[in-house]
């Protein structure tokens, strides 16, 4: 079913979308609980990204989520809907002289700045990329994401997406010394494992995979 509404099916590649739980209060006041996050490009060609707060699943009425912003861009928002407040891992988009670079970071409505999450992967490389898709357990206390991997530890020629998840500290970031750990392992390294995220109740784990060569979205339930 295809959202109608000209403030989302727009020109401008919506992607990201995450609809909170019904009873969750929205991030924007004036909006009613069940609220849909997503992100759109800017017109104009290199324009950044930015992330939005719909009414609804609708979408009748948009704005841009302005406090998570920064930058040269955000998008593909998490969000611990059961913490108070809300804490949200994004993706966000930083320019410099040297370019532009993409990192994780995690922030409250309320902060004054974002905090940038140092993951390190099995085989002790960081977790880069220019998106981790990001998603949060509704308590905020565990963080899974995608990233590129090379099980030999070649971490500049790392190519192949696959997920992971870590354990989060209440300031949002890995406590020191917490790596994160590998998810559905047994696939083949040469084969993708993406997009993790975990089934209300956090008994069944989804991703999509290229695991019999063609892209498709999997269940894997908890033993």
């Amino acid at each position: 079913m295809v959202i109608e509404s000209a403030l989302v099916n727009t020109a401008q590649l919506e992607s990201g979308p995450l609809p909170l739980p019904l009873d969750a209060p929205s991030p924007r006041e004036a909006f009613p609980p069940g609220s849909l996050l997503f992100d759109r490009f800017l017109p104009g060609p290199g324009s950044p990204q930015k992330l939005l707060i719909a009414n609804e699943i609708e979408a009748t009425s948009a704005v841009e989520f302005e406090v998570l912003n920064r930058d040269w861009g955000s998008h593909s928002v998490a969000v611990a809907h059961a913490a108070r407040p809300y804490r949200y891992w994004f993706m966000n988009k930083h320019q410099d002289g040297e370019g532009t670079t993409s990192q994780l970071v995690t922030m409250r409505a309320h902060d004054a700045a974002p905090q940038a999450l140092d993951i390190v992967l099995p085989g002790d490389c960081p977790a880069q990329g220019d998106d981790l898709a990001p998603w949060v357990t509704p308590d905020g206390g565990v963080l899974f994401f995608q990233a590129p991997y090379s099980p030999h530890g070649d971490c500049a020629g790392a190519s192949v997406l696959r997920s992971f998840y870590v354990k989060l500290g209440p300031d949002g970031l890995p406590p020191n010394g917490e790596k994160a750990r590998l998810l559905l392992s047994p696939v083949g390294p040469n084969r993708a494992v993406m997009t993790p995220s975990l089934s209300p109740d956090e008994c069944t784990l989804y991703i999509a995979s290229d695991n019999d060569g063609e892209q498709r979205i999997y269940a894997a339930p908890r033993r």
